[in-house]
């Protein structure tokens, strides 16, 4: 079989600022690969409110052009600048203007070693992202650089990756391998296949019924009142779930909301019924942990009819869960995450009187209330 090394070349957002011509070998597993911070760039970047790309088949072929070419408009332009930098030069004065930027990339370029360059398998390919992810991970712990984002998290932008192969000498095997992998060579990159470059995470938009969430929409923005703070939580456990993937963070974060859901309204039902505020707060302190309000308190205030009532299966299984992270260190799936999301959702619903979903959607689709949740 001949050996050899493939190389991914990619241009990632923003700069890692380190010096350029520079190589970091790292190890995964035992296995070596090296990324080489080739240079950094400043691209332009155009945005033409007032140009289309079209699309024609030719001869059977799909062809693709720019309604009128990208150019830099000859009157009425104006600039923006910071510290001395230029940030933007626009276009005054028309309503479809032309906007233009300077963007920060950095060129890198992954090597790692394949068995056989003529058959490399599929986790051979796929080994420059664990080996990306680990060098981008290593410069933002040790530098605090957190401009520069996770793979993971570059929605709508993840960098194009072309590749190339190189043939083992019998010299260059006699060599070590961690020589022979911090070696960038003369090699031929290109587009190995579509659609390379799409960001594997993507976000759909989720599907929105416009006459259902614009008056929801309209009377909370006319009311004054603030987002309630569970469900600004339940966004921030959808962000962990879906851009960084971070599952454990995302379930946790969502049964953090349901917990004070659950609490805080329990807590209004006592005070309204005369219990003093300093009991409520020592009983919140005892005890009694969260799995005894869910299975015994919202029994008692919520008729089996009322949405709530019938929450309590899914609101117990998602306690589970939650006590499978904290107490047996397990990790998350992401269907397991997504489950704790959405019945905090349907929760916060069934609470502020709105309608939810008799079985709980595999995907979480958070809608905003038009109130913050009250008992009842």
């Amino acid at each position: 079989m001949p050996r050899g090394i493939r190389y991914s070349n990619l241009f990632y957002p923003d700069f890692v600022r380190l010096p350029e011509h520079t190589a970091y070998i790292v190890n995964i597993s035992g296995r070596l690969g090296c990324v080489f911070l080739y240079r950094h760039l400043e691209p332009v970047e155009a945005l033409d409110f007032d140009n289309r790309i079209l699309q024609e088949d030719r001869e059977g072929r799909k062809h693709w052009d720019l309604q009128r070419p990208i150019q830099m408009p000859g009157e009425h332009r104006m600039a923006m600048e910071s510290g001395g930098r230029l940030i933007y030069v626009f276009e005054d004065g028309v309503q479809y203007y032309r906007h233009f930027r300077r963007r920060d990339f950095t060129e890198l370029f992954i090597a790692h070693e394949v068995e056989d360059v003529d058959a490399i398998t599929t986790e051979e390919k796929e080994r420059h992202g664990r080996i990306l992810d680990q060098f981008i991970l290593a410069y933002r712990a040790f530098t605090s650089d957190v401009a520069v984002r996770m793979p993971n998290d570059l929605v709508g932008e993840y960098p194009l990756i072309r590749f190339g192969i190189h043939h083992y000498t019998d010299e260059e095997l006699r060599r070590p391998e961690h020589e022979r992998v911090s070696e960038l060579r003369d090699v031929g990159v290109r587009i190995e296949g579509v659609p390379l470059g799409a960001h594997p995470h993507a976000l759909a938009p989720p599907p929105i019924d416009p006459e259902k969430v614009c008056p929801i929409i309209s009377a909370f923005l006319a009311s004054g009142e603030a987002v309630p703070a569970p469900q600004t939580i339940l966004i921030q456990a959808l962000e962990a779930l879906k851009i960084s993937q971070d599952y454990r963070h995302a379930l946790l974060l969502a049964f953090f909301s349901i917990e004070q859901v659950v609490t805080e309204t329990l807590e209004d039902i006592k005070k309204r019924a005369g219990i003093p505020e300093k009991t409520v707060k020592n009983f919140r302190a005892g005890e009694f942990g969260i799995s005894y309000r869910i299975n015994i308190e919202l029994p008692l205030v919520f008729p089996p009819e009322s949405l709530v009532r019938k929450l309590i299966p899914d609101l117990d299984k998602a306690n589970g869960y939650r006590n499978g992270v904290v107490h047996k260190q397990r990790d998350p799936t992401y269907e397991e995450a997504a489950f704790v999301i959405k019945t905090g959702d349907r929760l916060i619903k069934a609470l502020s009187g709105g309608p939810i979903d008799v079985e709980p959607a595999a995907e979480p689709a958070l809608a905003p209330t038009a109130r913050p949740p009250q008992a009842g």
